[in-house]
């Protein structure tokens, strides 16, 4: 059976016990601290990860872009998916933990920024204001653009125990809408159009993390507005949903299958109750692979396009050529 998602409590951590709110809701926290429920600052060092992951989506474009903090060591990439086309632009940028950051401050509700010689990227909630804005700057690639909460379906957030860490939080948001432009390997383009979505996430961390993800944003072929979030392995069921126009809608955790040898060919994404049957074509990949002994990562996130069918209840919907990610991902950190 399906969870129920309820409305958010207005703290992460119980006030009086000081526990996680394990759950799924609807709404996001206005803060994440996880300080207290690690044993010592070293071991908050080696387990506290939080990251933003972030996407701006037309039918024949898609902009992803992240920022990672893991502590120790700080990361940033983001690509440019065009249909017809696959990536034409891919970045990726390394660097020491004071460049990067992903917090909450005093004034804002999602403050991400990571500032490197070869460019950066920054993106900001500001508390009181509906729009998240989201600067890009890199040699072939610029981007100003405000993601819209205004009429936007809620977030999904999920609190979520770790085996082998301690808990992982994550907010997943969809179907925003965008107001701005972008720069793309000199070409500018309006992403007035576009459709906003992003996963902010922050959570004390096993020393290895496996999941398969993916995530899309769109338009059915009756015309609703869609997207999904599904997850398989890491967080499971509780992250996983289906906006359809201003409706959050939980889902069971997804089925991947997928060649690790030919990431290129087609993948098929189920859910266990038939509310999904999606197929992925994939146009383009982007990648990395770390090897540094005591860190390690397979990181693969190719994007394209999804085909098939999304059910909620009795209603079923077929989508066609909706752009998306999925990711196969397996780190030792």
């Amino acid at each position: 059976m399906t969870r129920t998602l309820v409305d958010i409590p207005s703290t992460l951590l119980d006030p009086r016990t000081g526990a996680p709110a394990w759950g799924s809701y609807r709404g996001a926290f206005r803060r994440t601290e996880l300080a207290s429920l690690s044993r010592d600052r070293f071991e908050r060092l080696a387990t506290e990860k939080r990251w933003f992951w972030g996407s701006i989506t037309q039918p024949d474009r898609m902009i992803a872009f992240a920022i990672v903090d893991l502590g120790y060591a700080a990361s940033a990439f983001t690509f440019v998916w065009e249909a017809g086309r696959g990536l034409v632009v891919d970045r990726s940028l390394v660097g020491v933990p004071r460049i990067c950051r992903v917090r909450s401050t005093k004034d804002a509700r999602i403050d991400a920024r990571f500032v490197h010689p070869r460019g950066s990227l920054r993106v900001l909630a500001r508390d009181g204001e509906p729009g998240i804005e989201v600067a890009i700057e890199l040699p072939d690639l610029e981007v100003h653009a405000t993601l819209d909460e205004r009429g936007a379906p809620p977030s999904l957030t999920a609190v979520a125990p770790v085996p082998r860490g301690v808990v992982n939080t994550t907010e997943k948001r969809a179907l925003m809408g965008v107001r701005g432009a972008a720069l793309i390997a000199g070409r500018r383009v309006s992403l007035d159009d576009a459709l906003g979505g992003y996963d902010h996430t922050h959570g004390l961390l096993a020393r290895r993390t496996q999941w398969n993800w993916a995530f899309a944003m769109g338009r059915a072929q009756s015309g609703e507005r869609v997207a999904f979030n599904l997850v398989q392995g890491f967080v499971g069921e509780p992250e996983c949903a289906l906006w359809i126009d201003g409706a959050l809608v939980p889902l069971p955790e997804g089925r991947f299958e997928f060649d690790r040898d030919a990431y290129q060919r087609a993948w098929r994404i189920t859910t266990p109750d038939g509310a999904v049957d999606l197929a992925f074509d994939v146009s383009g990949i982007h990648r990395e692979d770390l090897d540094l002994r005591l860190v390690k990562s397979r990181f693969v996130q190719p994007s394209g396009t999804f085909r098939g069918s999304l059910r909620s209840g009795d209603r079923r919907l077929v989508i066609e050529n909706v752009p998306g990610v999925v990711e196969d991902q397996d780190v030792l950190w």
